[in-house]
């Protein structure tokens, strides 16, 4: 090849490798900006998600982020339960969590937050000196002043149901749905009695002091037993399954129990009907309690509101409605003050004699004060 060939050989390639790395190098700034865009893009993203997060927070009078422990403000309230003194609040937030809050200061704390694990029933006594829990369907705990005083764990996994009185003094588990064991905690030991159920339990409940159990048995219908001897002693008009718990009156004198759309009030030691109330639906009850004198009826359902009932006759007093979606309610000391637990994770406040909501309360929890 002549001189002047190699010569124009070598500069056609040497353009060529400079046209191909001229074009590899604007190749990665197109890159790197592609990158940087998408960077900025996402964090635009999270900033945007942020402020869409905390805005309904900023706009409810009272909101905020005002859980100390991170857990949300909307956590559902299932249940509630109210001290005699009128001073404790006691509820369950979700799953797994059982709070009191003083309702002088309205701080909170959690009594029991432990995590991946279930709570069945629970109750506290009108004192608040005595906490019963049952979880996982495998445990019974029974807490006296915040110390554990009892725990039983069965062999394994099985329909668990526990029960105690509103003075505290009796505590009832019905394992495998006719086992039952019977704890009184009066004594500074507390001592055990064990007898078996003639049908198969569903739902129980304990009178006010510790007299009398409950037992819904489904179509084998509901029956009463003597806590002293263990005796079956009565059974009640009806058959089918209980949506709730059946919940009795502090004075013994009623039994309310709850079937999906229907309440119905049994006269206790008579064991007559009382009275029927109906809901057309869609929404069942879903929770129900008795004034401290025993003259009302309080029950919630999802949508509708709360229905006051006169015990003694049935008649709806109040109708107190809500635009929030309702859980349980629990009536206060003072026979007129009922608390209802939401899902937007407020209580409110209603007077029975007005007929309307007075105050909400938005939960604070201390993680500081969580006793377990």
């Amino acid at each position: 090849m002549r001189p002047q060939q190699k010569a124009a050989t070598v500069r056609k390639r040497f353009k060529s490798i400079s046209v191909g790395s001229i074009v590899l190098s604007e190749s990665r700034c197109h890159g790197r900006a592609t990158v940087m865009m998408l960077l900025e893009l996402l964090l635009l993203g999270v900033v945007v998600w942020s402020v869409i997060g905390l805005l309904p927070k900023l706009i409810v009078p009272g909101g905020g982020p005002n859980l100390a422990d991170g857990v949300s403000i909307r956590k559902p309230i299932l249940r509630l339960i109210s001290t005699s003194n009128g001073e404790k609040l006691w509820g369950q937030l979700g799953e797994f969590e059982i709070i009191s809050m003083d309702l002088v200061t309205r701080e909170a704390r959690r009594v029991d937050g432990r995590k991946n694990r279930s709570i069945g029933n629970w109750a506290v006594s009108q004192d608040g000196a005595i906490l019963l829990l049952s979880v996982d369907h495998s445990r019974v705990e029974i807490f006296r002043s915040e110390e554990l005083m009892i725990s039983e764990v069965m062999p394994e996994p099985c329909h668990l149901l526990a029960a105690l009185s509103a003075n505290g003094t009796t505590a009832v588990r019905v394992a495998g749905k006719k086992s039952v064991r019977l704890w009184n905690l009066s004594l500074e030991e507390p001592s055990e009695t064990d007898f078996v159920l003639l049908d198969a339990a569903e739902r129980i409940a304990v009178d006010a002091v510790g007299k009398m159990l409950v037992v819904a048995a489904g179509q084998k219908g509901l029956h009463i037993y003597d806590l002293n001897s263990g005796d079956r002693t009565q059974t009640l008009d009806g058959t089918g399954s209980l949506s709730k718990d059946p919940v009795f009156s502090q004075d013994g004198k009623w039994l309310a129990v709850i079937r999906a759309f229907e309440i119905t009030l049994f006269e206790i030691p008579s064991g007559r009907i009382a009275w029927t109330a109906h809901i057309p639906g869609p929404d069942p009850f879903i929770g129900v309690s008795f004034s401290p004198d025993g003259m009302w009826l309080a029950a919630s359902d999802v949508k509708s509101g709360i229905q006051i009932f006169k015990t003694s006759d049935g008649t709806c007093h109040r109708r107190l409605t809500s635009n929030s979606t309702l859980h349980r309610v629990a009536f206060s000391s003072s026979n007129d003050i009922l608390y209802s637990g939401c899902t937007d994770g407020i209580i409110r406040i209603w007077s029975v004699s007005e007929g309307c909501e007075i105050d909400q309360i938005r939960l604070t929890v201390d993680p500081q004060k969580t006793v377990r």
